[in-house]
């Protein structure tokens, strides 16, 4: 941007109104009439300057409302709960490295239903706050949250493909899935407080990665696994869970089933119904790999530790 010309002098004199090291806040106006460069000299002030400030953004068309926020830094920024009213027609939200300057209200604000995006790293809160109506999100992920319980009741989340809770420490139990229809990639990873998954999961058709890998806490399914879609189930490392999972024959995708850390010590009969093969490999796998094609063999006893060339086919 500094090779526009004119362009440096221009830059010079906003920093000097902006007074870099100053302990106050300033509003500065570009004035001028459209196509005069007033976005592009507020861009290059805001490139010269934003390394003297932990957290930036810049917005280039303030006539619009606010529909991107993104904290992100390597300090412990801090959020106040009120800013989530001036949220309502945010479509991004992505707080990184923020933390909340005190515990969150009892009457705390709904988040936006036209949000699509959420992304909150050790997220404070126990619940999501989501109003009754229909909302937009395609994507959630709330890493190292505090989450207890993702939402209270059913709510309808018709977009969501995505969602990630994984080192939720907190979290009991899922919520009913039933109200996200299109959800393909659930990731709870490393829950150990999770003790049971909600019956709706077992039924879901679109669902075609579920990881519950040290989830320590989790038992059993409720059900028998009806997912039509799923091609991949980790329950690597949740020592607790012995009750081996059994399948319906609608599922037919399944590529990947990890019982690695279980005590799980038989494969379930429903899956030599299967229309399934072993991958067999030369190195030893800490899952077992399935492949579309023909039927298990007989072999049925497993170990915490099994390797595909443990298992014999035909």
């Amino acid at each position: 941007m500094k090779n526009f010309v004119g362009i440096n002098s221009r830059v010079e004199q906003v920093i000097t109104l902006i007074g870099l090291g100053l302990n106050d806040v300033r509003f500065i106006g570009i004035w001028g009439m459209g196509g005069m460069g007033k976005t592009t000299i507020a861009r290059a002030v805001f490139e010269t300057i934003r390394y003297n400030f932990e957290v930036t953004c810049f917005l280039a068309d303030g006539t619009e409302a606010i529909q991107s926020i993104v904290l992100h830094s390597s300090y412990e920024e801090h959020l106040r709960f009120e800013a989530f009213s001036k949220l309502k027609l945010s479509k991004l939200l992505i707080l990184c490295g923020v933390e909340v300057e005190v515990e969150p209200p009892s009457d705390l604000p709904c988040l936006p239903s036209t949000l699509k995006v959420l992304h909150w790293w050790r997220c404070p809160l126990k619940t999501l706050p989501l109003a009754e109506t229909e909302h937009e999100f395609a994507e959630i992920e709330l890493r190292f949250s505090r989450i207890e319980e993702l939402w209270l009741g059913k709510k309808f989340l018709g977009n969501l493909k995505y969602l990630n809770l994984s080192h939720s420490w907190y979290l009991k139990e899922t919520p009913d899935f039933s109200g996200t229809p299109i959800l393909e990639t659930l990731i709870l990873g490393d829950c150990p407080d999770l003790r049971e998954v909600h019956p709706s999961l077992v039924l879901h058709e679109n669902l075609v990665l579920l990881d519950l890998s040290k989830c320590i806490s989790l038992k059993t399914f409720p059900g028998i696994l009806y997912m039509t879609s799923l091609k991949e189930l980790i329950l690597k490392d949740c020592r607790s869970f012995e009750n081996r999972p059994e399948f319906g024959e609608c599922m037919k995708q399944l590529s990947r089933l990890c019982l690695e850390g279980t005590a799980v010590r038989e494969l379930p009969s429903s899956l030599f119904r299967l229309p399934i093969t072993i991958n067999k490999r030369k190195s030893r796998e800490p899952a077992l790999l399935l492949n579309s094609g023909q039927h298990l063999a007989s072999k049925r006893k497993i170990s915490s530790s099994l390797s595909l060339d443990e298992i014999s086919h035909h």
